[in-house]
């Protein structure tokens, strides 16, 4: 076997096919189902603002919409427990 160049080399080129490898990740999020679907849109839109402004970008985006949810969550709201079992999903 024959290896030209020194080792420092090697590294570097590793190092970039590192850097230029992006990651996918999904998120989604609910929200509560007593604000208007105008106010959900506007939180989704500040949410992606958030993430775009870190660098990243989006391969696909949906406006949340309302949805029953499997299960009754609990939200604190004004120090008083309020159950939910549709909200909004994005």
């Amino acid at each position: 076997m024959v290896v030209c160049g020194s080792m420092s080399k090697v590294n570097e080129t590793i190092v970039d096919q590192e850097e230029s490898i992006s990651r996918v990740y999904e998120m989604s999020y609910i929200l509560v189902p007593t604000m208007s679907e105008e106010a959900a849109n506007l939180k989704a839109d500040s949410f992606e603002k958030s993430i775009a402004d870190l660098g990243a970008s989006f391969i696909s985006k949906e406006s949340p919409y309302m949805r029953e949810l499997a299960y009754e969550m609990v939200r604190v709201i004004k120090n008083a427990n309020n159950r939910f079992d549709m909200g909004y999903f994005g």
